[in-house]
C-alpha cells in the first residue's frame, strides 16, 4: 500500500470517480495507471481498487467470481490527510469469494484505518503460520488474524468467514511454542460490526514446545473465531463451529517436563 500511495502521489488525491468497477479476478498490483481502468472497468483488479479508495470515498463493485490472492493481504486504509468511506460490495457470499491457497500464505485482508462497509463476500483459505524458533530465538512466533486483521471501523453485511487458520510457530529445542490468536479475525483497534453474517469453521492452534533437557511449553490459543481487544458488535449473526487448541509440550530429554498450551474462546 505504501508503494501504491507513492506511485499515485502521497498526499494528493487522484482524479477518481466514486464508483470503481473490478473487472478481473487476477491479483494485479496497484500502480499509476489504475485511475482510468478502475473508473471505467477496463482491467481493474480488487487490489488496485482498494489502493485508489484510500484517497476518496469509493464504492467498489466486485462481481461474482473467485479472487485468489497471490501478493499477500489486501489492504484497506485511508491515506494521510484524507477522510474516506470504502464500500466493497460483492455479488453475494454464495458467488463472490476472496481466498488464497498456500498453507501459511497469509491472511486475506488488513483493515488498517478508516471506515469501510463490506458486503456479500466469502473470505476463506486465509492461513497465518508463525515462524518456528531457531538457535537465535528458540521461541515460536505468534500467529494472528487468519482471514482479517482489523484496526479501523468496518461494518460487515451478509458475509461468510470460514475455513481460515492461525498456527503458532513451533519452539526450537528448549523454546516455547508461539501463541495463536483469532482463527478468523484479530481486532487490534476499532469497533467492527457484523450484521447477517456467519463466522464458522475457523481454527487457532498454538505451536508445540521444543524438545530438550528443559522442554518448552506449548503455545496458547486465543479465539478460534475472534481475538479482540475492543468491542465487536453482532446483529443477526452467527459465530459457531470454530476451534482453538493449545500446542503440545516439548518432549523431555530427562525428568523435566513442559506444559501444554491452553485454549481460550473456541466458539
Amino acid at each position: 500500500m505504501l508503494a501504491a500511495t507513492a506511485a499515485l502521489g502521497a498526499g494528493t488525491a487522484p482524479a477518481l470517480a466514486g464508483t470503481l468497477h473490478v473487472s478481473t479476478t487476477a491479483d494485479v498490483s496497484s500502480g499509476a495507471g489504475d485511475v482510468g481502468a478502475c473508473a471505467s472497468g477496463g482491467g481493474c483488479s480488487l487490489r488496485q481498487a482498494l489502493a485508489l479508495a484510500a484517497f476518496e470515498t469509493s464504492d467498489i463493485v466486485l462481481p461474482a467470481g473467485t479472487y485468489e490472492l497471490t501478493q499477500g493481504p489486501l489492504v484497506a486504509q485511508r491515506a494521510p490527510g484524507f477522510s474516506t468511506l470504502t464500500q466493497l460490495r460483492g455479488a453475494g457470499a454464495a458467488t463472490t469469494t476472496i481466498t488464497q491457497t498456500t498453507p501459511g500464505g497469509g491472511r486475506l485482508l488488513d483493515i488498517l484505518s478508516g471506515q469501510s462497509e463490506i458486503s456479500g463476500i466469502t473470505f476463506t483459505g486465509g492461513s497465518v503460520h508463525g515462524a518456528d524458533g531457531d538457535a537465535s530465538d528458540p521461541d515460536g512466533a505468534v500467529a494472528a488474524g487468519g482471514a482479517i486483521r482489523i484496526a479501523g471501523y468496518p461494518q460487515f453485511f451478509d458475509v461468510v468467514i470460514t475455513g481460515n487458520e492461525v498456527v503458532g510457530g513451533d519452539g526450537a529445542p528448549g523454546g516455547d511454542g508461539g501463541a495463536a490468536r483469532g482463527g478468523a479475525i484479530e481486532v487490534v483497534d476499532g469497533t467492527p460490526h457484523f450484521e447477517r453474517s456467519t463466522v464458522t469453521g475457523n481454527s487457532a492452534r498454538g505451536g508445540d514446545g521444543g524438545d530438550g533437557a528443559a522442554p518448552g511449553d506449548g503455545g496458547d490459543a486465543f479465539g478460534g473465531a475472534v481475538d479482540n481487544v475492543a468491542t465487536v458488535k453482532l446483529e443477526e449473526s452467527t459465530i459457531a463451529g470454530n476451534s482453538a487448541r493449545g500446542g503440545g509440550a516439548g518432549a523431555p530429554a530427562a525428568a523435566a517436563e513442559g506444559d501444554a498450551g491452553d485454549a481460550y474462546g473456541g466458539a
